[in-house]
């Protein structure tokens, strides 16, 4: 198993941002404006941590497996086919 890269954010950080939002929301438009632009700021800035996690996690080269999974191809194996109303359908 590969070592977790130190920038990806874990379970907790998103745990945490959830349970302040959640507090926030609770307390509507009584809620503290700095409390509000922070959270907004922690929210802007692990959301680009979990791109930027999601990013390298794309470009890894795990082997070959990965470059046979690279493809434009379906997924599915199944074949389709054009019905009456020329609409592609699949079986």
């Amino acid at each position: 198993m590969a070592a977790r890269n130190e920038d990806t954010p874990s379970i907790r950080e998103i745990a945490e941002l959830t349970a302040r939002l959640r507090r926030l929301s609770t307390a509507g438009r009584d809620a503290d404006p700095a409390e509000r632009a922070a959270f907004l700021a922690d929210k802007d800035a692990l959301i680009a941590r979990i791109e930027a996690a999601s990013r390298r996690a794309d470009t890894a080269d795990d082997g070959p497996a990965d470059a046979a999974c690279a493809t434009d191809e379906p997924w599915n194996d199944e074949p389709s086919a054009v019905d009456d109303d020329r609409e592609e359908w699949s079986r």
